[in-house]
């Protein structure tokens, strides 16, 4: 990976890579001085740096959070010095965690590209409405988002349910 981008650097314009935890990312890192094209992280949110009590449930995800908050302080920390060589951090929306942790680091390069939800997405001249193009009978839910406990998707259900 690091010897074709390497190889290419001259060729390239503009080089994205998704999240500072992936292996893309990370194999970067040690040759992004290398690289004089723009580099930009598109991030998709990350762990809160603090540990949150309020959104605990159980004694397991206290447990999980407790050994997992530190680590991830602990990653970003270790890892700081390569995430602010990025040209321009992307992020979900202007309320994401990873945002709010840029901002508090002081990286002034943050972007934001709104989530899909935005009206600009959908197709305004549609002849269909969704439940006729999917078949649904009846009531339907739409959750966009990835399945993840900080998207409290278990809470939007139990609502939609009532």
């Amino acid at each position: 990976f690091q010897n074709t981008l390497l190889e290419m650097k001259d060729e390239i314009d503009c080089l994205v890579t998704v999240c500072a935890q992936s292996f893309a990312s990370e194999w970067m890192w040690s040759i992004m001085d290398w690289l004089p094209c723009k580099k930009v992280l598109y991030m998709h949110g990350m762990r809160s740096p603090h540990l949150n009590i309020k959104k605990i449930s159980g004694i397991k995800k206290f447990l999980k959070e407790l050994l997992l908050v530190p680590w991830w302080r602990l990653y970003f920390k270790r890892n700081w010095k390569y995430i602010i060589k990025y040209d321009s951090v992307v992020h979900l929306f202007k309320n994401d965690t990873s945002y709010n942790y840029f901002v508090e680091k002081g990286y002034i390069n943050n972007g934001v590209i709104n989530n899909s939800c935005d009206d600009v997405f959908f197709d305004r001249k549609k002849t269909y409405t969704i439940s006729e193009k999917y078949g649904i009978k009846g009531e339907y839910f739409i959750c966009v988002a990835n399945y993840d406990s900080n998207k409290n998707q278990i809470a939007a259900y139990k609502a939609f349910v009532k």
